[in-house]
Protein backbone atom coordinates (compact mmCIF):
# COMPACT_ATOMS: atom_id res chain seq x y z
CA UNK A 1 0.00 0.00 0.00
CA UNK A 2 2.94 2.83 1.37
CA UNK A 3 4.85 1.58 -1.85
CA UNK A 4 1.52 2.46 -4.50
CA UNK A 5 1.22 5.59 -2.82
CA UNK A 6 4.81 6.62 -3.48
CA UNK A 7 4.92 5.54 -7.01
CA UNK A 8 1.42 7.77 -7.59
CA UNK A 9 3.12 10.50 -5.31
CA UNK A 10 6.27 10.26 -8.14
CA UNK A 11 3.81 10.40 -10.81
CA UNK A 12 1.97 13.09 -9.89
CA UNK A 13 5.25 15.04 -9.18
CA UNK A 14 6.46 14.32 -12.79
CA UNK A 15 3.10 15.72 -14.40
CA UNK A 16 3.60 18.69 -12.66
CA UNK A 17 7.29 19.39 -13.13
CA UNK A 18 6.54 18.19 -17.15
CA UNK A 19 3.75 20.81 -17.17
CA UNK A 20 5.05 23.52 -15.43
CA UNK A 21 7.80 23.26 -18.16
CA UNK A 22 5.37 23.46 -20.58
CA UNK A 23 4.68 26.45 -19.14
CA UNK A 24 7.51 28.46 -19.18
CA UNK A 25 8.27 27.22 -22.43
CA UNK A 26 5.41 28.89 -23.91
CA UNK A 27 5.68 31.96 -21.70
CA UNK A 28 9.02 32.65 -23.01
CA UNK A 29 7.88 32.08 -26.77
CA UNK A 30 5.24 34.48 -26.18
CA UNK A 31 7.28 36.68 -24.27
CA UNK A 32 9.90 37.06 -27.12
CA UNK A 33 7.27 37.10 -29.61
CA UNK A 34 5.13 39.56 -28.00
CA UNK A 35 5.55 43.89 -28.72
CA UNK A 36 3.53 46.45 -29.62
CA UNK A 37 1.17 46.44 -32.79
CA UNK A 38 -0.69 48.92 -34.89
CA UNK A 39 -3.71 48.28 -36.85
CA UNK A 40 -4.29 49.95 -39.86
CA UNK A 41 -5.94 49.70 -43.63
CA UNK A 42 -7.92 46.91 -43.41
CA UNK A 43 -6.87 43.91 -41.45
CA UNK A 44 -3.47 45.34 -41.67
CA UNK A 45 -1.00 44.64 -38.40
CA UNK A 46 2.25 45.73 -38.37
CA UNK A 47 4.26 44.27 -35.27
CA UNK A 48 7.51 45.35 -33.82
CA UNK A 49 10.53 43.36 -31.71
CA UNK A 50 12.48 43.85 -28.96
CA UNK A 51 14.77 45.38 -31.17
CA UNK A 52 12.58 48.40 -32.27
CA UNK A 53 12.42 46.62 -35.91
CA UNK A 54 9.20 45.57 -37.27
CA UNK A 55 8.79 42.09 -37.45
CA UNK A 56 6.21 41.34 -39.43
CA UNK A 57 3.16 42.64 -41.11
CA UNK A 58 0.27 40.90 -42.15
CA UNK A 59 -3.11 41.26 -43.81
CA UNK A 60 -5.75 39.21 -43.75
CA UNK A 61 -3.94 36.31 -42.07
CA UNK A 62 -1.34 36.52 -44.69
CA UNK A 63 2.16 37.84 -44.19
CA UNK A 64 3.25 40.69 -46.54
CA UNK A 65 6.40 41.95 -45.16
CA UNK A 66 9.06 40.36 -43.51
CA UNK A 67 11.34 41.06 -40.76
CA UNK A 68 12.72 44.97 -41.49
CA UNK A 69 15.14 46.74 -39.80
CA UNK A 70 18.12 49.34 -40.10
CA UNK A 71 21.29 48.29 -41.40
CA UNK A 72 24.93 48.84 -42.49
CA UNK A 73 28.00 48.77 -43.46
CA UNK A 74 31.22 50.40 -41.74
CA UNK A 75 35.16 49.94 -41.41
CA UNK A 76 34.44 46.35 -43.18
CA UNK A 77 31.88 45.65 -40.07
CA UNK A 78 28.08 44.68 -41.42
CA UNK A 79 25.78 46.60 -38.87
CA UNK A 80 21.90 45.56 -38.46
CA UNK A 81 19.38 46.17 -36.18
CA UNK A 82 18.49 42.82 -35.06
CA UNK A 83 19.88 40.47 -31.97
CA UNK A 84 23.41 40.71 -30.89
CA UNK A 85 23.74 43.71 -33.32
CA UNK A 86 21.72 46.15 -30.64
CA UNK A 87 23.40 47.10 -27.03
CA UNK A 88 21.79 45.22 -24.57
CA UNK A 89 20.11 43.15 -27.18
CA UNK A 90 17.05 45.15 -27.29
CA UNK A 91 15.99 48.79 -27.46
CA UNK A 92 13.71 50.75 -25.65
CA UNK A 93 10.24 50.42 -27.06
CA UNK A 94 7.02 52.62 -25.61
CA UNK A 95 3.47 52.65 -27.46
CA UNK A 96 0.09 53.06 -28.07
CA UNK A 97 -2.75 52.44 -30.05
CA UNK A 98 -1.33 54.79 -32.55
CA UNK A 99 2.62 55.03 -32.56
CA UNK A 100 5.39 53.80 -30.98
CA UNK A 101 8.58 55.21 -30.14
CA UNK A 102 12.17 53.35 -29.70
CA UNK A 103 15.56 54.24 -28.58
CA UNK A 104 18.81 52.19 -28.66
CA UNK A 105 22.33 52.14 -30.24
CA UNK A 106 23.50 49.78 -32.87
CA UNK A 107 26.88 47.67 -32.06
CA UNK A 108 29.24 45.47 -34.29
CA UNK A 109 28.02 41.81 -34.08
CA UNK A 110 31.61 40.82 -34.33
CA UNK A 111 32.50 42.91 -30.97
CA UNK A 112 33.90 40.85 -27.86
CA UNK A 113 33.56 41.93 -24.11
CA UNK A 114 31.69 45.40 -23.77
CA UNK A 115 31.03 46.65 -27.19
CA UNK A 116 31.23 50.39 -27.88
CA UNK A 117 28.54 51.94 -29.71
CA UNK A 118 28.53 52.92 -33.16
CA UNK A 119 25.19 54.95 -33.89
CA UNK A 120 21.89 55.75 -31.83
CA UNK A 121 18.94 55.33 -33.37
CA UNK A 122 15.42 56.80 -32.60
CA UNK A 123 12.33 55.32 -34.86
CA UNK A 124 8.82 57.02 -34.58
CA UNK A 125 6.06 54.26 -36.15
CA UNK A 126 2.80 56.91 -36.59
CA UNK A 127 -0.43 55.96 -38.14
CA UNK A 128 -1.20 58.96 -40.51
CA UNK A 129 -3.93 57.83 -42.45
CA UNK A 130 -6.55 54.50 -42.55
CA UNK A 131 -3.98 52.68 -44.86
CA UNK A 132 -0.41 54.23 -43.90
CA UNK A 133 2.13 54.40 -41.26
CA UNK A 134 4.98 57.17 -41.33
CA UNK A 135 8.33 55.98 -40.20
CA UNK A 136 10.47 58.69 -38.85
CA UNK A 137 14.18 57.91 -38.62
CA UNK A 138 16.89 59.22 -36.75
CA UNK A 139 20.66 58.14 -36.59
CA UNK A 140 23.25 60.20 -34.46
CA UNK A 141 26.81 58.31 -35.36
CA UNK A 142 29.20 57.87 -32.27
CA UNK A 143 32.51 57.20 -33.72
CA UNK A 144 34.34 58.34 -37.03
CA UNK A 145 34.52 55.81 -39.64
CA UNK A 146 34.12 55.02 -42.82
CA UNK A 147 31.09 53.74 -44.78
CA UNK A 148 30.70 51.10 -47.67
CA UNK A 149 26.84 51.40 -47.05
CA UNK A 150 25.32 53.86 -45.27
CA UNK A 151 22.45 53.30 -42.54
CA UNK A 152 18.91 52.64 -43.82
CA UNK A 153 15.89 51.09 -43.29
CA UNK A 154 15.67 48.01 -45.08
CA UNK A 155 12.13 46.39 -45.71
CA UNK A 156 11.85 42.59 -46.70
CA UNK A 157 9.10 41.55 -49.14
CA UNK A 158 8.53 37.51 -49.44
CA UNK A 159 8.68 36.62 -53.23
CA UNK A 160 6.47 33.65 -52.68
CA UNK A 161 3.56 36.20 -51.51
CA UNK A 162 3.92 38.44 -54.39
CA UNK A 163 5.31 35.83 -56.93
CA UNK A 164 3.02 36.38 -60.13
CA UNK A 165 1.86 40.11 -59.00
CA UNK A 166 4.22 43.57 -60.52
CA UNK A 167 6.06 46.06 -58.83
CA UNK A 168 6.33 49.40 -59.98
CA UNK A 169 9.26 51.99 -59.29
CA UNK A 170 8.65 55.53 -59.68
CA UNK A 171 11.66 58.03 -59.60
CA UNK A 172 10.98 61.53 -60.08
CA UNK A 173 11.37 61.10 -63.66
CA UNK A 174 9.51 58.14 -64.75
CA UNK A 175 8.09 54.80 -64.06
CA UNK A 176 7.99 51.54 -64.64
CA UNK A 177 6.32 48.03 -64.50
CA UNK A 178 7.81 44.54 -63.86
CA UNK A 179 6.05 41.81 -63.15
CA UNK A 180 7.51 39.09 -61.03
CA UNK A 181 7.94 36.55 -62.48
CA UNK A 182 9.94 32.94 -61.76
CA UNK A 183 12.79 33.66 -63.88
CA UNK A 184 13.65 37.38 -63.51
CA UNK A 185 16.51 38.93 -61.99
CA UNK A 186 15.55 42.61 -63.49
CA UNK A 187 13.84 44.08 -60.23
CA UNK A 188 16.68 46.60 -59.42
CA UNK A 189 17.14 50.74 -59.28
CA UNK A 190 18.29 53.27 -57.15
CA UNK A 191 17.33 56.99 -56.34
CA UNK A 192 13.78 55.78 -55.98
CA UNK A 193 10.79 57.70 -55.26
CA UNK A 194 8.49 54.98 -54.61
CA UNK A 195 7.66 51.38 -54.79
CA UNK A 196 4.85 49.13 -55.25
CA UNK A 197 4.19 45.54 -54.95
CA UNK A 198 0.74 44.33 -56.30
CA UNK A 199 -0.95 41.19 -56.54
CA UNK A 200 -4.57 40.31 -56.50
CA UNK A 201 -6.29 42.81 -54.93
CA UNK A 202 -4.06 44.38 -52.49
CA UNK A 203 -1.01 46.22 -52.77
CA UNK A 204 1.80 47.06 -50.32
CA UNK A 205 3.92 50.59 -50.96
CA UNK A 206 7.09 52.53 -49.90
CA UNK A 207 7.45 56.23 -50.27
CA UNK A 208 10.45 58.13 -49.92
CA UNK A 209 9.21 61.28 -47.69
CA UNK A 210 11.39 63.75 -46.37
CA UNK A 211 14.89 63.90 -47.12
CA UNK A 212 14.82 60.38 -48.30
CA UNK A 213 15.09 58.27 -51.75
CA UNK A 214 14.75 54.08 -52.09
CA UNK A 215 16.83 51.46 -53.43
CA UNK A 216 14.97 48.33 -55.06
CA UNK A 217 16.64 44.93 -55.51
CA UNK A 218 15.57 41.29 -56.20
CA UNK A 219 17.16 39.09 -53.63
CA UNK A 220 17.24 35.75 -55.79
CA UNK A 221 20.21 37.46 -57.45
CA UNK A 222 22.19 36.74 -54.28
CA UNK A 223 20.10 33.58 -53.45
CA UNK A 224 17.38 35.32 -50.94
CA UNK A 225 13.69 34.42 -51.33
CA UNK A 226 12.67 37.83 -51.53
CA UNK A 227 12.69 41.77 -52.37
CA UNK A 228 13.98 44.39 -50.77
CA UNK A 229 13.63 47.85 -50.87
CA UNK A 230 16.16 50.55 -48.97
CA UNK A 231 15.22 53.63 -47.65
CA UNK A 232 17.95 56.23 -46.68
CA UNK A 233 19.15 59.62 -46.79
CA UNK A 234 19.10 61.28 -50.07
CA UNK A 235 22.50 61.80 -51.15
CA UNK A 236 24.67 60.96 -54.13
CA UNK A 237 26.56 57.79 -54.67
CA UNK A 238 30.04 56.97 -53.50
CA UNK A 239 32.18 54.12 -52.80
CA UNK A 240 33.26 55.19 -49.32
CA UNK A 241 31.85 58.13 -47.21
CA UNK A 242 33.87 59.57 -44.05
CA UNK A 243 31.06 60.12 -41.27
CA UNK A 244 32.15 61.99 -38.33
CA UNK A 245 31.07 61.32 -34.74
CA UNK A 246 28.21 63.64 -33.63
CA UNK A 247 27.05 63.79 -37.08
CA UNK A 248 22.70 62.99 -37.67
CA UNK A 249 20.99 61.55 -40.36
CA UNK A 250 17.00 61.98 -40.57
CA UNK A 251 14.91 60.70 -43.26
CA UNK A 252 11.26 59.64 -43.08
CA UNK A 253 9.40 56.95 -45.10
CA UNK A 254 5.47 56.03 -45.92
CA UNK A 255 4.07 52.30 -45.78
CA UNK A 256 1.20 52.15 -47.02
CA UNK A 257 -1.16 49.18 -47.63
CA UNK A 258 -4.38 49.28 -49.75
CA UNK A 259 -7.26 47.04 -50.79
CA UNK A 260 -8.82 47.39 -53.93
Amino acid sequence: MLTNIRIVSRSYLLMASVAMLVFFILSGKNASASGPVLNFARDATLSINVQGAIRDLECSGRQLMLESKLAGKCDSQTLYQASGGVMGNKAEVKGGESSVFVTGVLISPQSKGDPAGIAEFNITYTKEEKDSIRIHIEVTHLTDANWSEPISFSFKFPLAMFQGGECVIQSATSEKTHVIDHGSRELKGYGLKKCTLKKGKESISIEAATEAQLSIIDGRGFGANFIRVDASRQMPYVKSRAISAGQKVVFETVLSVRTE
